[in-house]
């Protein structure tokens, strides 16, 4: 498995702890380094599954003489990769008190 794949279960594991424990200034240190975190994922993912292989495409079929694809890093980054990035890391940093007040509410943190 990926090791960004094991830290956002660490992360998530790391919160629910602090939650658990009323560690206020780690849940809130944790809380935003892992929206800062999941926001870069998310700008870095359209040039990795966008940008990447259509320049290689680009590449490929400028020397073989295929019709190339226009698509611009700028364009990308500002219609794709920012606005993603906003919703991804606004939405972590709105939802992840309320998503706890419901596990709690919900009884999901109480030992038996």
């Amino acid at each position: 498995m990926l090791r960004i794949f094991q830290l956002v279960g660490q992360a998530d594991d790391l919160l629910e702890h602090s939650w658990r424990q009323r560690k206020w200034a780690t849940f809130i240190r944790i809380w935003l380094i892992a929206t800062f975190w999941l926001a870069l994922m998310s700008l870095l993912s359209p040039f990795i599954f966008l940008y990447v292989p259509v320049s290689i495409y680009d590449g490929v079929a400028f020397v073989i003489g295929w019709k190339i694809f226009a698509l611009s890093f700028f364009d990308l980054l500002w219609t794709l990769a920012m606005p993603l990035a906003a919703m991804v890391g606004l939405s972590t940093l709105i939802f992840t008190v309320p998503v706890m007040l419901l596990k709690q509410v919900s009884g999901e943190f109480t030992t038996q």
